[in-house]
């Protein structure tokens, strides 16, 4: 599989709006979740994945343990006794 890097503005309202419609979020057992924008290697994207990493940080500081962000998804460790999977999806 080869990848492109693609080149964006990055960080747009529409662009991050186009994100967020086309994000999926997966549970990841009882404590994570994963969020998934469109597959493979672009600025935008990966503008969006550190955008809501720092959101999260800053606006679920309880009951979040750790975020990771890659190229296109961002994993979401959290506390199950704080947050139930579907109630932390309406969240973000």
């Amino acid at each position: 599989m080869s990848h492109h890097v693609r080149r964006s503005s990055g960080g747009t309202g529409t662009e991050m709006a186009r994100l967020r419609e086309q994000a999926q979020l997966l549970a990841l057992g009882d404590s994570a979740l994963a969020i998934e924008f469109p597959p493979g290697i672009d600025e935008g994207t990966n503008t969006a994945v550190h955008a809501l990493a720092r959101w999260i940080a800053i606006n679920l500081r309880v009951g979040i343990i750790e975020t990771v962000p890659a190229y296109h998804t961002l994993t979401v460790f959290y506390d199950p006794c704080i947050y139930w999977f579907d109630e932390l999806k309406s969240l973000l």
